[in-house]
């Protein structure tokens, strides 16, 4: 059986991540990598983007430690504009 190409703006769709989250998750390691297809174009196989949904299937909603997260981001952020001002 033929192995599937999928282009970059399917993934988007299929994922429901943006461009530039799909791009970090890819650079941790947490996203499959790419196929360049041409110059400027890259693809993914269609089976290992299937299988990096159903690993977020099964991985459970915990909203508790994503707020936890945005909050941790928020602190950071007004500490750094604390930094800031006191210069």
């Amino acid at each position: 059986m033929a192995k599937r190409i999928v282009r970059f703006n399917e993934v988007k769709e299929r994922t429901g991540l943006s461009g530039s989250t799909i791009w970090a998750k890819i650079k941790t390691g947490e996203f499959p990598q790419p196929i360049r297809l041409t110059e400027r174009t890259i693809g993914f196989e269609e089976s290992e983007i299937e299988a990096f949904i159903e690993r977020r299937r099964a991985t459970p909603y915990q909203p508790a430690t994503m707020r936890r997260q945005v909050e941790g981001r928020a602190a950071k952020r007004a500490a750094s504009r604390a930094q800031g001002e006191a210069a």
